[in-house]
């Protein structure tokens, strides 16, 4: 689980947001919103509403393009290892443990697309993340 209070948000495509990304910094448990008339704030609402309660997106994209979230953040030891076990070895990765190659993404830049259903779906990282690796990882 992603700790939203560390995590920035980008949407494109979402209501009254068009293709460009717009980005919110960050969310934040108490949040001050403030704009004009129809300006979005309701959709930045239903976006917080559907990253916590996933649903489907179609209905909501802008001059019927699909609408784009993504969540940026630098990851933790617990979500890391969530992933990369030190109790697990072999695969693609050439390290003592599977941890031993993870720990390199703490703190580090991370970014995920949200898809229908609220699933996170790798976007990027920095240092880059090889996504053969990890699909290695889940089938050991």
């Amino acid at each position: 689980m992603i700790e939203l209070a560390n995590v920035s948000a980008k949407i494109a495509d979402y209501k009254c947001f068009g293709a460009e990304p717009y980005e919110f910094d960050r969310i934040l448990p108490i949040n001050l919103i403030v704009g004009r008339n129809n300006s979005g704030k309701s959709a930045l609402l239903d976006l917080i509403d559907f990253l916590c309660a996933p649903k489907n997106l179609d209905r909501l994209g802008h001059q019927g393009r699909r609408p784009k979230a993504i969540l940026s953040g630098a990851l933790a030891d617990a979500e890391l290892q969530q992933v990369f076990s030190p109790n697990m070895s072999g695969g693609r990765i050439q390290a003592a443990n599977h941890w031993e190659y993870g720990r390199r993404w703490i703190g580090k830049d991370f970014s995920w697309i949200v898809t229908d259903g609220g699933q996170l779906a790798y976007h990027s990282s920095d240092p880059p993340f090889d996504r053969n690796v990890v699909a290695d990882i889940r089938t050991c």
